[in-house]
């Protein structure tokens, strides 16, 4: 019956395309080409290419509805020779040397995001007055609720405070950790991957310049409770970062 009742809102999608011409095309780490994105006849962000992944975008009727996801599954070994042996990879990965590790799937109601699927488990998301994701909740595979993640918003549209809860077995609740940001007032590049509706990166207006990670457990003494990263960045004449931090560098198409 859900299956159905999405189904039936599919008509009511709208996707508003960014209209000013830019559209991310490479990011560089120092001199190392680290990501490539290339885009449909939509504008719409199709693939997401690295040298240790590669994500693989699909749509229906400007919707999103899922990703392919290959990954070279070697970067998570515990073994220190095979991550090693990971790290000197030269070919980059897609879909011809990697097989897919998963295709995650993306349900709707009207314009809004409902449910999307993952490796382990789902999420389902619930909005605020204003039609923002105000909380996307993780679930089992069976159902039970893991945690969940509440995002608060400033005028502009900005994921300004980030608050990830757990769920025990027992039903208890915890605050794990918060994350504070704060924003410049420039054009944030990553706004053309806006179907990948997930708040953060990828529906921000602007850029992070301050980032307050604030752990809520105990941890051991070397590690800070309370983290905070700043970043900087240099504007092209449209207002969009062509470098963060000095070290890291955008190529627009």
């Amino acid at each position: 019956m859900l299956a159905i009742f999405l189904l039936s809102c599919e008509k009511d999608y709208i996707f508003t395309p960014l209209t000013d011409g830019v559209l991310l095309k490479e990011v560089y780490f120092g001199d190392n080409l680290s990501y490539v994105y290339t885009y449909n006849d939509a504008r719409q962000v199709l693939e997401n290419k690295s040298k240790w992944s590669y994500t693989k975008y699909n749509y229906s009727k400007n919707r999103l509805i899922s990703h392919d996801l290959y990954f070279d599954n070697r970067i998570f070994s515990s073994s220190g020779y095979i991550l090693e042996d990971a790290m000197k990879r030269t070919e980059w990965v897609n879909p011809q040397n990697t097989e897919k590790e998963a295709t995650l799937e993306y349900f709707y109601n009207g314009n809004k995001l409902v449910k999307s699927t993952m490796l382990h488990g789902y999420s389902t998301y619930s909005y605020d007055s204003s039609n923002r994701i105000n909380r996307q909740t993780f679930h089992e595979d069976d159902g039970k609720e893991a945690g969940y993640i509440d995002f608060l918003y400033d005028a502009k549209g900005n994921m300004i405070k980030r608050l990830h809860y757990s769920v025990s077995s027992k039903g208890e609740t915890t605050l794990n950790t918060t994350t504070i940001y704060e924003f410049d007032n420039k054009n944030n590049p990553y706004r053309a991957f806006s179907s990948l509706m997930i708040p953060g990166e990828n529906t921000n207006p602007n850029n992070i310049v301050k980032e307050t990670y604030t752990l809520h457990f105990e941890v051991d003494d070397f590690i800070e409770k309370v983290q905070v990263k700043e970043s900087s960045y240099e504007y092209n004449s449209k207002g969009y970062p062509i470098s963060k931090i000095k070290e890291i560098k955008f190529i627009y198409y």
